[in-house]
């Protein structure tokens, strides 16, 4: 059985995810965005013309954020 998320998702889609959880945009560099969280958790990091986001960027990301694949899921849909 695949991931729904096999496919990667869109970094627009991935983005609203990031705010939702209450990240906020930091900085742009060399091609690379980084996302803080309020709390002090370590920045998600993501390259910015790499659209869609593949799978194995969003489990490092989920897991820097510790959520769960089923949460962005959810909110996928």
């Amino acid at each position: 059985m695949t991931s729904p998320l096999s496919e990667g998702v869109s970094l627009e889609m991935f983005r609203e995810f990031l705010l939702a959880r209450g990240y906020r945009f930091s900085m742009l560099s060399r091609g690379h965005e980084r996302w803080l969280h309020s709390t002090g958790r370590r920045p998600v990091v993501l390259r910015m013309y790499c659209d869609p986001v593949p799978l194995f960027v969003l489990n490092v990301a989920l897991r820097t954020m510790e959520a769960g694949e089923q949460e962005l899921t959810d909110f996928l849909s």
